[in-house]
């Protein structure tokens, strides 16, 4: 058992999957990137240091760059897919928190998976976040906080395999990657 144990994971390590990347904190888990309980979460966190480079996950286009007091800045892109959640059909959107955005991600600018878009932004010792530095990913029908949607279903490798950026790899329409860069 230990040793096919030991495989998968360097199997899953050796895979440039995001799992290894920092996955800290999953879809609809009741805990934050530093192991404390929190309401249900609707999106994925993927662990970094402040400044780490975030890149689209998504095709899609810059429709709001934004500031909130406990959540930071953020970024949300319309992406080229469309969803239904409880019988309701529209665009996904991607917001991305805690992401200041570079200057030239501005509403309107189109993207493609991988394309730079910002970096992390410190968390550590602030009022409203008991947890580390991460980038929330978060898909939501509609634009709508209340409508969001498994991201595990839209990985370029396939549903459930998060899908780190690969340098020159080719994502389909309607599928995503990871919003930070996999190791090397």
């Amino acid at each position: 058992m230990l040793p096919t144990l030991l495989l998968l994971l360097a199997l899953l390590f050796a895979s440039g999957d995001a799992w290894a990347q920092d996955l800290c904190s999953d879809y609809q888990s009741r805990v934050n990137c530093i192991g404390k309980k929190r309401p249900v979460h609707n999106g994925l966190d993927f662990g970094g240091v402040a400044g780490t480079e975030v890149v689209a996950a998504t095709y899609g286009t810059v429709v709001q760059r934004n500031f909130v007091e406990c959540s930071g800045h953020g970024l949300t892109v319309k992406t080229d897919f469309s969803a239904t959640h409880e019988g309701k059909e529209g665009p996904v959107y991607v917001r991305y928190a805690h992401v200041e955005g570079y200057e030239r991600v501005v509403p309107g600018l189109k993207l493609k998976p991988g394309d730079p878009i910002g970096t992390t932004i410190p968390l550590r010792h602030t009022k409203c976040h008991g947890s580390r530095e991460h980038v929330h990913y978060e898909l939501r029908v509609l634009r709508n906080p209340r409508r969001h949607i498994d991201p595990h279903a839209y990985w370029a490798d396939g549903p459930g395999m998060v899908t780190c950026y690969r340098e020159g790899m080719t994502v389909p329409p309607g599928k995503a990657v990871a919003p930070i860069r996999c190791a090397k």
